[in-house]
């Protein structure tokens, strides 16, 4: 009866430590307190949902600078030399404004140059962050099911005192059902994410067209000398992308690592627990000697 109780208690201990694993995202996650793994499939689309809007947002913001080219130099009277100006010296980096400019005019011709730095700099980038995102996305596919497994396992558990309670155990069994109806909404949803991350690619590159092609209308032929000034900064974000999508890699590695340990504890939970009594046992053993030869020193 006590090595069944021992048993029991260490197969719950070890679902506690393989849910941490999976929260903190595999080896070495620092959180305080990592969210469950209910938890973290309820928001899974959250973040990935923010990081498509911030991906695509220099697309949208084409279509803005677009119709500022045609409402600007209207709205505060200027010549289309100045208004030129203006889009140069942003395109390199720059604020130069018309001499003589007060007040509002001042304000929203900065606002617009400030604009431009930004379109130039993230639709270079778009491509390569939009590459990443495929993989965070293809990679939280992978995590769904990896989540699943591991709540339903945790509600098949027996029920230990001060350990895994009725309680527990009950909110386990609830949120197991859950999970199952959850997942296959979460997956179509990341499915189409990943979708419209696919296509932002050739999206910004007809954004980058329409913009070239109304910079053209306004009389400014050096598109390509403009864009290309200063491209070592999107040269920068496109190495650490490369370097993300290393992370991602590695994480899906520790997730498909993980999924496997939850597998087999499912299979064998006795098993797995009796080779944590004989891990902790010779650990024991091993301090206990070093204590010794450390005392007899």
């Amino acid at each position: 009866m006590q090595k069944l109780t021992i048993n029991k208690l260490f197969i719950c201990l070890l679902l506690v430590i393989s849910s941490s694993l999976i929260a903190c995202g595999g080896k070495g996650g620092s959180s305080a307190k990592s969210a469950s793994s209910f938890e973290q499939l309820q928001g899974i689309s959250v973040e990935l949902q923010s990081q498509l809007d911030e991906t695509m947002s220099p697309i949208t913001l084409a279509d803005e600078i677009i119709a500022d080219f045609e409402n600007l130099p209207k709205a505060l009277s200027l010549d289309p030399e100045q208004f030129k100006g203006v889009i140069s010296s942003a395109l390199q980096g720059e604020v130069k404004l018309p001499e003589g400019l007060t007040g509002d005019p001042v304000t929203k011709l900065t606002e617009f140059a400030s604009k431009l730095k930004q379109f130039k700099t993230s639709i270079a980038a778009t491509p390569d962050n939009a590459t990443a995102l495929v993989t965070r996305i293809g990679t939280s596919i992978v995590k769904v099911p990896v989540l699943v497994t591991e709540i339903e396992t945790k509600a098949k558990a027996p029920v230990v005192p001060m350990v895994f309670s009725k309680e527990d155990k009950a909110k386990a069994e609830k949120e197991a059902a859950e999970a199952k109806k959850m997942s296959d909404e979460i997956i179509a949803k990341l499915n189409g994410m990943k979708t419209t991350a696919m296509e932002l690619p050739n999206k910004a590159k007809n954004a980058l067209t329409n913009f070239s092609n109304a910079l053209k209308n306004l009389g400014i032929d050096n598109v390509q000398a403009l864009m290309n000034a200063g491209k070592s900064v999107a040269t920068e974000q496109g190495e650490k992308v490369v370097e993300q999508n290393k992370e991602l890699v590695n994480t899906a590695k520790d997730l498909k690592a993980g999924a496997k340990d939850i597998s087999k504890l499912a299979k064998d939970p006795k098993g797995i627990a009796k080779d944590a009594v004989k891990d902790v046992a010779d650990t024991a053993k091993d301090t206990a000697k070093d204590a010794v030869e450390g005392a007899t020193k």
